[in-house]
């Protein structure tokens, strides 16, 4: 930035240095039980991520029950699970999927 001052011509001239945020946020799912008859419905451990109140969830997936917006969802059902976490200071996200399995003979 350069300033004048337009009674003498007089210059300043002054550097700022901006650094950027870009670090993405951790998004971890720790391997799931399987579901069975004895546990229809089980919860996915996603603890292992980022934390606080600058950190978003959202998991999406074919059976869950509750918890889509935390780190902890509850399901029903087997198949691919995914874990976007979004830092809403810079909007960096990390996402993570994790396979859930059914043994119910």
């Amino acid at each position: 930035m350069v300033v004048t001052d337009p009674s003498n011509n007089c210059t300043a001239t002054s550097l700022v240095t901006v650094a950027a945020n870009q670090t993405p946020p951790v998004a971890v799912a720790a391997p799931p039980a399987t579901l069975t008859c004895l546990n229809p419905e089980i919860t996915i451990n996603g603890n292992g991520s980022s934390q606080g109140p600058e950190f978003s969830y959202e998991w999406t997936g074919p059976g869950i029950v509750s918890g889509e917006t935390t780190l902890n969802p509850v399901i029903d059902a087997p198949g691919a699970y995914t874990l976007v976490v979004t830092n809403s200071i810079n909007g960096c996200t990390k996402s993570v999927t994790v396979n859930v399995s059914s043994n119910q003979n």
